[in-house]
């Protein structure tokens, strides 16, 4: 079952759960409700990529702020493995924004997402969750997008033949070619044509530079530049006309500081009569034209873009690529009527992951639901953040690399605290029978923004799954079935669907410890796990029946599981559940006193001596102690001089 049908199970089950503690009647609708859709979703154990069969394993799926979910995946086939995490979103949350920004505010530095959205979160924003960006340069103006970028309405850098993704001023995203042209007028006069934008100027050439390029225009001497100052009422954008005016007199010293919300006109040779001619108060009209070919020239008013390398998903459709190389990835899409959007990075280069050419790109996107999507910048690169948890991938590094651009989720909206909403952590749990599980219990605000990760919660649940111990914090799997656990919290619901399983489902126990040493005054709770797929979970020892096979070297408590030395020697303890047996070998060693010297004595027999430099070295007992003698070797260097001896040291409480 894809990711999208998935998640609406998941969404319409959570928006019923929310309220629950307000509808007292349809609760038993509900269950069977929960239920069905527990069943559906297991359903879905294997999905096709490039021709493949994959098993799918969900490892993680929970909401991270207004609309929006994670997801993490394992895609696992019979040569390769491909570990996935998406984040989706719905497009028309109310307060929700959607931003392309640059490392360090310039198109030269780069940034760490993480720390860009924790540095730009404040005054009513909350960066809440984002993605690492488009290619950018690693020499010269290091950090500048390798294709266009547009950070809210103010073109960055200038589209290239390669895709872009991009939003316009209603939220509505794009994923296009662009046909691209850059324009000035002079005074009503005929069209000019922009060289570039912000870009390093060369011979002959005339640009624009704003705020994105830094303080500075970073030009040489000799260049002809003019400051100008949006008119009132005028703001940057794309497939419009903007209209500014001429402030100061032109200079040619070169290199002009780009004053707080002014631009600067640059030229050179040829094109430097344009701006030399300039006074204060003329008018320049600026024309950043953008048409989309994935939308038959449509000219939207783009506010956000970010660039790509390929568009490997069109409309459904698988589109050819030439490259067959594996690498981590990451993506942007979105679902058919562009209503969900979906960033996605697959790890790679690890053990773990194994990386995706772009042609399995398309059925992991699709899997989620996309109807379009384009590859942005990968390998080490490639980054999931959301602000509670930090990298929600593994980034190929080792850790989080700094770029030079970011696509973030906003949050506009009053700070606020105080819970609204509960979750559980998990969205639906195989469980062991006779495990243990103290589960984390998420909060929300009144936006949806999580503010907790450990709401003090307490559990209930049907007689028929198991018991709540450890004060209503804890559930015990001790029936079978599946059925609902629940959390409460201040007149909050939520629930969680639970089955419990046994060995015949695929259930590994195991002793967690092989061998036990211990003494007379240390006891210790044989610790039993069950491992499902990639959890591990703790078994409760009261579950067992226990056995000795030498209760005068150790016993073990037949209702509790544990082990207590008696005597010196070695015997093994045995727990039984079901069809399953887990041994203990155990140790004990009694120490003859609480204080027991390290080293006593001082026999040379004891001790392995050995010098190097000189001869004579001999051992003397003296005391408690001992005497060194030795013969130095008369060239002036010290002897070095090493005495050994194992002693057996206890560990005592």
């Amino acid at each position: 079952m894809p990711l999208d049908e998935q998640s609406k199970i998941i969404f319409n089950f959570e928006t019923q759960t929310k309220h629950q503690s307000y509808m007292k009647k349809p609760l038993l609708f509900l269950s069977f409700a929960l239920l069905c859709s527990y069943a559906q979703m297991q359903a879905a154990s294997t999905t096709v990529i490039n021709g493949g069969t994959y098993d799918v394993d969900t490892l993680q799926h929970f909401k991270v702020g207004p609309g929006t979910f994670y997801t993490a995946i394992k895609f696992e086939g019979e040569d390769l493995t491909f570990r996935t995490f998406y984040l989706t979103i719905d497009a028309q949350q109310p307060n929700v924004d959607f931003r392309t920004e640059l490392g360090r505010d310039s198109i030269i530095g780069v940034e760490n997402i993480s720390d860009h959205a924790t540095r730009k979160t404040g005054n009513g924003e909350y960066y809440y969750a984002a993605i690492n960006g488009d290619f950018f340069e690693t020499s010269g103006d290091v950090g500048a997008p390798v294709n266009g970028s547009i950070e809210n309405g103010v073109l960055a850098t200038v589209a290239t033949g390669s895709p872009h993704f991009m939003w316009d001023s209603s939220l509505l995203p794009y994923a296009s070619y662009v046909q691209s042209s850059y324009t000035i007028r002079i005074n009503g006069g005929e069209a000019v044509a922009l060289s570039r934008v912000n870009e390093r100027i060369g011979n002959d050439e005339i640009i624009v530079f704003n705020s994105t390029n830094g303080k500075y225009t970073h030009t040489p001497a000799g260049t002809t530049e003019v400051a100008l100052e949006l008119l009132p009422g005028q703001s940057w954008g794309i497939n419009k006309t903007i209209t500014a005016k001429v402030v100061g007199a032109s200079s040619t010293a070169g290199n002009k500081a780009i004053a707080e919300g002014q631009a600067v006109l640059s030229a050179t040779g040829s094109k430097a009569s344009l701006v030399s001619g300039l006074s204060e108060g003329d008018e320049v009209e600026i024309m950043f034209d953008m048409r989309l070919d994935q939308f038959a020239g449509q000219t939207p008013d783009l506010t956000q873009m970010v660039g790509g390398n390929t568009i490997f998903l069109a409309q459904g459709a698988t589109t050819p690529q030439g490259d067959t190389s594996r690498h981590p990835r990451s993506m942007l899409g979105y679902n058919q009527d562009r209503s969900k959007l979906i960033f996605c990075v697959v790890d790679g280069r690890s053990a773990l992951s194994s990386g995706a050419m772009y042609v399995e790109l398309a059925d992991i996107m699709k899997y989620a639901g996309a109807y379009d999507a384009i590859n942005i910048d990968g390998g080490g690169s490639s980054s999931i953040f959301l602000p509670m948890f930090g990298a929600m991938n593994n980034p190929s590094d080792g850790h989080e690399r700094a770029c030079g651009n970011g696509v973030y989720c906003v949050l506009k909206a009053p700070e606020d605290d105080e819970i609204a909403e509960i979750r559980f952590e998990d969205w639906s749990l195989h469980f062991p029978k006779y495990g243990v599980y103290t589960p984390k219990v998420y909060g929300y605000n009144r936006y949806g923004v999580l503010v907790d990760t450990d709401v003090a919660a307490t559990l209930s649940c049907d007689a028929s799954l198991g018991e709540i111990i450890d004060e209503g914090r804890t559930f015990y799997g001790t029936g079978s079935g599946t059925a609902a656990l629940k959390a409460s919290y201040n007149g909050l619901e939520a629930t969680l669907p639970v089955e419990i399983l046994g060995a015949s489902d695929g259930v590994a126990m195991s002793f967690r410890l092989e061998n036990l040493l211990i003494d007379d005054v240390r006891e210790y709770p044989v610790e039993i796990n069950a491992t499902m797929h990639e959890n591990v979970m703790s078994i409760n020892p009261q579950a067992f029946d226990w056995t000795s096979g030498d209760s005068g070297v150790a016993t073990v408590g037949s209702e509790d599981g544990v082990v207590r030395g008696v005597s010196n020697g070695t015997t093994t303890v045995s727990g039984t559940v079901g069809d399953f047996t887990g041994v203990l070998n155990v140790t004990v060693e009694i120490p003859t006193s609480s204080a027991m010297s390290a080293v006593s004595g001082a026999a040379a027999e004891e001790w392995a001596l050995m010098q190097s430099g000189g001869t004579g070295l001999t051992l003397t007992p003296e005391g408690e102690g001992f005497v060194l003698s030795y013969t130095g070797n008369g060239s002036g260097r010290g002897a070095y001089i090493q005495l050994t001896r194992s002693t057996r040291v206890w560990s005592l409480p």
